[in-house]
């Protein structure tokens, strides 16, 4: 199936329209090596936001072929492990850098599937919902990649698909303006209310 403007909306599942890859897992404690040659993303690498957080990520040096679990812009990540199971699409270039087996790495069909309206897609609460179902294990439930790959999708035309990535990635971006706007304006009120803390102080 090619991506065109003429395709209708088609309903598939997951495995139709992208790769679903388990991170990296190690058998023994991952080990910190200032001078490792790859990077590890955690899920507490990624930002309140769904960003991905580069000055983090933890260097070390992988047991296995680490061709498999690199992670590159465009792909998503889905956290398969506890409650949050989020789609977080990788939006910045990483260098040798695997995702952890906390997450399942979606690689999108490009032909078929554009990022960013198959990340939105993941987010919507009732295929949210759908992959919260396939959670088993007691405790901290996980997600497996066998049900991941069967979440359904619904595909619509190739420009339809461009507006919603548009849309979100507008949405993306006026969210973190807003934030960084915020901070700045708590920054100055805090300022303002330490300064007249020291005048209120210096009068007689």
């Amino acid at each position: 199936m090619q991506l065109t403007d003429r395709q209708s909306v088609s309903r598939l599942v997951l495995a139709n329209v992208a790769r679903v890859q388990a991170g990296y897992f190690s058998r023994t404690r991952v080990k910190p090596a200032s001078d490792g040659t790859h990077r590890l993303l955690q899920a507490r690498d990624l930002s309140d936001r769904a960003e991905i957080e580069p000055g983090t990520v933890v260097a070390f040096y992988p047991e296995r072929n680490p061709d498999l679990y690199r992670v590159s812009e465009g792909d998503i990540l889905i956290i398969a492990r506890g409650q949050d199971h989020r789609a977080h699409l990788v939006q910045i270039e990483l260098h040798d850098t695997l995702a952890s087996s906390v997450f399942h790495i979606i690689r999108p069909d490009l032909d078929v599937v554009l990022p960013g309206y198959l990340s939105w897609w993941l987010n919507q609460p009732d295929v949210q919902a759908e992959i919260k179902a396939g959670s088993r294990g007691t405790g901290i439930g996980y997600v497996s990649r066998q049900h991941m790959e069967q979440i359904p999708v619904m595909l619509p035309a190739c420009d339809m698909q461009k507006r919603i990535a548009d849309t979100m990635a507008l949405w993306r971006r006026r969210h973190t303006l807003q934030s960084q706007l915020d901070q700045k304006r708590q920054l100055m009120i805090q300022a303002l209310c330490r300064e007249a803390v020291r005048t209120d102080k210096d009068q007689p």
